[in-house]
């Protein structure tokens, strides 16, 4: 993880405890190998999530409220059910 990123983890202490900060870093480090090293972005707003990944930029758009995604690459299908 870059220190950016465990910097922000770490800053967000006041409200996610050190099993809270672990579990984040197994879900990233998870998606990371299982997109094979190729994650080039995660990302936030509001109740969605956007995972882009790939030499296309392929994307994953993650309802984070409902739990419900978005493919664009349809092989992909098979890993997230």
């Amino acid at each position: 993880m870059s220190t950016e990123t465990s910097e922000a983890i770490t800053s967000s202490k006041s409200f996610l405890n050190d099993d809270d900060i672990h579990q984040v870093s197994l879900a990233l480090s998870l998606i990371w190998t299982k997109l094979q090293y190729k994650l080039k972005n995660i990302s936030v707003s509001n109740r969605m999530g956007t995972i882009s990944y790939g030499k296309r930029t392929e994307r994953i758009t993650v309802n984070l409220q409902e739990s419900v995604y978005h493919l664009t690459d349809q092989v992909l299908i098979l890993f997230f059910k």
